[in-house]
């Protein structure tokens, strides 16, 4: 496997052990509303996004760094009624706890356990209303920032 690769298996290693129980993978991280609605009921999915060339040159022998943008996918299902202020409230904050949960681990292992040289949540989306056909669900898009060194020669 590539280092980009190493690097987004530990992405989703991260996420895995930081989210609580009953969280899915989803398969498709690049049209949220094509995943099954079991699946979106409490989904996550990581999407490769642009990268470019820093152009800071290590060492001869050892290349340059390269930063990309990986987007983290959090869906959670909007399980009350129209109406029930405290239970849509409850789902809202959760998603939260869940984003700044996420943020915390990336901040507190910033390399990926050496695999990376940065890897910083550097925005997110907030939460945000999806109403697909018969369920409705929040969702929100965690962007990180990671520094990494790509080396030719391997």
């Amino acid at each position: 496997m590539s280092k980009i690769s190493d690097i987004r298996d530990a992405i989703v290693d991260k996420i895995e052990a930081t989210l609580t129980s009953g969280w899915r993978r989803l398969p498709n991280a690049y049209v949220i509303d094509q995943n099954t609605y079991l699946q979106l009921q409490k989904g996550f999915a990581v999407r490769s996004d642009s990268g470019l060339n820093t152009e800071r040159l290590i060492t001869t022998q050892c290349g340059v760094t390269w930063e990309r943008i990986f987007t983290i996918i959090l869906v959670r299902q909007m399980t009350s009624t129209q109406n029930n202020v405290d239970s849509r409230d409850a789902i809202d904050q959760a998603l939260l706890d869940d984003i700044e949960s996420l943020h915390k681990s990336f901040e507190l292992d910033h390399s990926l356990g050496g695999k990376a040289i940065t890897c910083i949540p550097v925005s997110d989306s907030g939460v945000n209303f999806i109403d697909a056909e018969r369920l409705k669900f929040l969702s929100t898009e965690i962007n990180l920032r990671v520094e990494y060194i790509f080396d030719p020669n391997i």
